[in-house]
């Protein structure tokens, strides 16, 4: 990609938990160090921009220091995270219907604070650790350098 000219690559890591990954298909950011993986890309010359989601049912509760942690050890300077979110015709979708976890339609947007289903973590608590999250990551740096 370096070669053809590309500077920057978008990635959808998701999670950097294995139980997140496994829950939402992405096989391919299975069963490997995820970090090390970024940093490959990035020694090769490209600038990594992130995908995160947090909201999995099976995500625990450290989930937002895990992805704050990740996020800060991987050197992405551009993170979009979001809240997990339903929509409508995909296999997340059918399964909160069929258990009865769907309360309206998804906006569509991730990075709105609009749970549209019944999550297994306390709705408060996760919205708070999203907060943290984007609180945390974009925060101005407080250091100075001398």
């Amino acid at each position: 990609m370096v070669r053809a000219g590309f500077e920057e690559v978008f990635i959808g890591i998701e999670t950097p938990h294995q139980g997140g990954l496994a829950e939402s298909g992405k096989v391919q950011n299975k069963n490997r160090d995820l970090l090390a993986s970024v940093k490959r890309i990035q020694q090769a010359g490209l600038q990594v921009h992130g995908g995160f989601i947090v909201g999995f049912d099976s995500d625990p509760a450290t989930i937002f220091d895990l992805q704050i942690r990740f996020i800060q050890e991987s050197g992405i300077v551009t993170a979009m995270v979001g809240v997990l979110s339903a929509l409508r015709g995909t296999k997340l979708y059918q399964r909160l219907e069929r258990e009865g976890r769907l309360l309206k339609d998804s906006s569509g947007d991730n990075t709105a604070i609009d749970i549209n289903f019944v999550p297994h973590m306390k709705p408060e608590t996760l919205i708070a650790g999203y907060r943290e999250i984007l609180d945390t990551i974009y925060a101005p740096s407080t250091t100075t350098d001398a």
